[in-house]
């Protein structure tokens, strides 16, 4: 008598198919198990050597699953007024800091040299990035940089651009907003200093470590900041079509703020006009007017833009795409304002899976005068506004508010932000899956606690986006409330993956023996089926009679 052992381990479906086709019994199914919901963990985000503690975490990109870069500044060792930028690099899984390259031109570190600092992160692959922000230079007193890191193939190295050339040393010159196209070819915005009171809009564009800035800036023939006013892209993207940037531009004889938007034509940057709406307040010198904060150019079609515009009742919400821009959707409950410069709503993120089907989050007023999240939609050309849900302890009338979002694909998406209970201010995440939303807890850090206000000092959010490299592995960053240090530090949330657990799979002794086996013992049942949902099953057969007998040896 020769046995032969096996030891199979196989999910319940797969053994029960098989079983069911060899030996032609049929199944019953227990009702099937509650499938776990994502959870979101935050974690503290990891100090450099030469910091006192992190002050900002501004933004995060994962180009795939255990693979994330996020940047931030934080406070200096050196003394109060001293900060430097920070890089936070996870490899296969692995978070570590990594010492952040400045420009042979920057100045040394001292207590006071406020700035330093990295803004946004876009990475391409793993190992691929660039981050850029500003930096201090050494030659001058309060003059700053665009500050450009570039990371190939897993080093960093910082790079330099060119500046237009009306551009002077010794004021603030800045990069807010960059994207690439490929590896080593990219495009970041922000503005520089033309010597006066106020900036210029800027672009700059990267190809294998040497930038150069677009000069002139195409700009509004009647584009004229001044006194303290500016002209600045906010965001730059770029789709099969070209790549388009957006901001808001001022003009000095009315006073009023208008849409910025550059895009290339033929490989070349120009201005493209944008038509606001027609219930767009004129005249008037509240401020701001009209600005527009993020744009996203899908692979397969135009852009879309998202901010606000003044109307003669209050600042509206609005989306845009090239050629003109409309109000954006608001639910039943949205307040009606009173007159120009009271704030309504407005639009602050948008990512676009393709052409006319969007996302977008921001924040509107409602009608008992409380700001709450806005989620609107656009499918198939159509945008509709989403009511956000809130978690079940929301404070009645307290802030809450979305300012970003990403996207895994149309209709799979996680909205970042912040709201406040009984307690202080809390993050807030709202998730959609298959076009349905639902709001996600968030686990804080050890140590923190709900804040006692709604920003970037004392309170916990998450202002700065998500990063989704699939559908259920995204990753967050934002702010948690030390309870310990009493100051607002970076944190890193990550989501972990909802399981939906399998049925078990019930044999019946009865459906078995029709098939003409003998079973040995008599818990041959309980034990099948308890191998099947939660273990491993030891099969040993027996060449003379062909019989089967069955025990769980393992969980």
């Amino acid at each position: 008598m020769k046995r032969t052992v096996q030891k199979w381990c196989a999910s319940v479906l797969g053994i029960a198919m098989v079983l069911s086709v060899a030996l032609g019994f049929s199944l019953a199914t227990s009702t099937m198990a509650s499938a776990t919901t994502p959870s979101w963990t935050g974690s503290w985000a990891l100090n450099p050597a030469d910091s006192a503690g992190l002050f900002a975490a501004n933004s995060i990109s994962c180009p795939s699953t255990g693979n994330c870069v996020a940047v931030g500044v934080s406070h200096s060792t050196l003394g109060s007024g001293s900060w430097t930028p920070f890089i936070d690099e996870e490899t296969n899984g692995v978070w570590a800091t990594v010492p952040v390259p400045l420009p042979n031109d920057a100045a040394p570190y001292s207590a006071g040299s406020v700035g330093n600092q990295l803004f946004t992160v876009t990475c391409v692959t793993p190992g691929n990035c660039v981050a850029v922000g500003t930096y201090k230079l050494a030659n001058a007193v309060n003059s700053y940089a665009p500050l450009i890191v570039e990371e190939t193939d897993g080093q960093w190295s910082s790079a330099t651009t060119t500046l237009p050339s009306d551009a002077v040393n010794g004021y603030w010159d800045s990069l807010d907003s960059v994207t690439c196209k490929a590896v080593g070819v990219c495009v970041a915005v922000g503005f520089y200093n033309n010597g006066g009171t106020a900036n210029e809009a800027l672009i700059t564009q990267g190809f294998h470590g040497v930038w150069t800035a677009v000069d002139p800036t195409p700009l509004p023939v009647y584009a004229s900041p001044s006194d303290g006013h500016l002209d600045a892209f906010a965001s730059v993207a770029c789709g099969s079509l070209g790549c388009g940037a957006v901001g808001t531009f001022y003009d000095s004889s009315t006073g009023n703020s208008g849409w910025l938007l550059a895009d290339t034509v033929n490989g070349s940057w120009e201005n493209s006009p944008l038509t606001l709406p027609a219930d767009a307040a004129t005249g008037d010198n509240s401020q701001p007017d009209a600005g527009l904060s993020s744009m996203s150019c899908p692979a397969t079609g135009f852009c879309t833009a998202v901010g606000q515009y003044d109307t003669e009742s209050g600042v509206q919400a609005a989306v845009t795409v090239i050629g003109g821009g409309v109000a954006a959707p608001l639910p039943p409950d949205a307040a009606t304002g009173t007159g120009p410069g009271d704030f309504l709503s407005s639009l602050q993120n948008v990512v676009c899976s393709s052409e006319a089907n969007c996302t977008a989050v921001g924040s509107y007023q409602n009608g008992a005068g409380n700001s709450v999240p806005l989620i609107d939609i656009e499918t198939n050309g159509q945008w509709a506004a989403v009511v956000a849900p809130l978690p079940s302890d929301a404070a009645t009338g307290q802030q809450a508010f979305l300012t970003g979002i990403a996207c895994s694909s149309f209709g799979n998406c996680v909205a970042t932000g912040g709201y406040a209970n009984a307690a202080g201010s809390l993050p807030l995440i709202d998730v959609e899956t298959n076009g349905v939303w639902t709001n996600q807890a968030v686990t804080l850090p050890n140590g923190a606690g709900p804040g006692t206000g709604q920003d970037n000092v004392n309170g916990s959010t998450i202002y700065a986006s998500a990063s989704c490299s699939s559908q259920g592995t995204c990753v967050a960053i934002g702010y948690a409330y030390s309870t310990t240090t009493s100051q607002t530090l970076p944190m890193i949330v990550t989501e972990t993956p909802a399981v939906t657990p399998v049925a078990p799979v019930v044999v019946t002794a009865s459906t078995l023996a029709a098939t003409g086996f003998n079973l040995v013992g008599a818990g041959v049942v309980g034990a099948m089926v308890t191998a099947f949902g939660v273990g491993c099953l030891w099969l040993v057969r027996y060449r003379r009679d062909e019989q089967f007998s069955t025990s769980t040896n393992e969980a």
